[in-house]
């Protein structure tokens, strides 16, 4: 989404120039896709099944967008990067994460670099995530909750007024 943005400026705004921008800059005949926003480009690229029918056939938009993809190195790599990654986290092996954290870093690209780096910040917390089915998704609503409550209550009573908003909430 950003790439598109930031290599097709005016593209929404005046077609025709960014046709010609795009024809100039790529020596490849531009396509004009007014349907297609820079966000759904940035949707298929991250699902490539996105726009097939469960009988098999593709929407107009698909073969569209499938073709800005196999015209954009960038693009195409993007999507190998994302769809290896969620085969990653379906697969529940670990160790292909080392494997994909050095691909990933071949390209030099600042945001996946970005995000290859957080990663690694908490490795442990990310191979058991991959390992584990289980969530702390549970809890932290609970904490949000609270934290909820205790901002609304700010600056009235002590401990004892939020122990009872949270035990009367929690009867209903």
């Amino acid at each position: 989404y950003v790439w598109f943005n930031k290599n097709c400026p005016h593209y929404k705004k005046d077609t025709k120039t960014a046709l010609k921008e795009m024809k100039e800059k790529y020596n490849k005949p531009a396509i004009l896709f007014s349907t297609l926003s820079p966000r759904k480009i940035s949707i298929y690229v991250c699902n490539p099944q996105w726009g097939i029918s469960r009988s098999g056939v593709s929407s107009k938009e698909h073969s569209l967008v499938e073709q800005i993809i196999q015209s954009s190195l960038l693009l195409e790599y993007l999507s190998v990067i994302v769809l290896s990654f969620r085969d990653i986290l379906k697969s529940k092996t670990p160790k292909l994460l080392d494997e994909w954290m050095q691909k990933a870093e071949l390209k030099n690209l600042p945001d996946i670099n970005s995000f290859v780096k957080g990663l690694k910040s908490d490795i442990a917390a990310v191979r058991n995530a991959i390992i584990y089915p289980w969530t702390n998704g549970l809890v932290e609503g609970n904490v949000n909750r609270l934290k909820t409550k205790k901002r609304e209550m700010y600056g009235r009573a002590g401990f004892e007024l939020l122990r009872r908003k949270i035990v009367l909430a929690q009867m209903g």
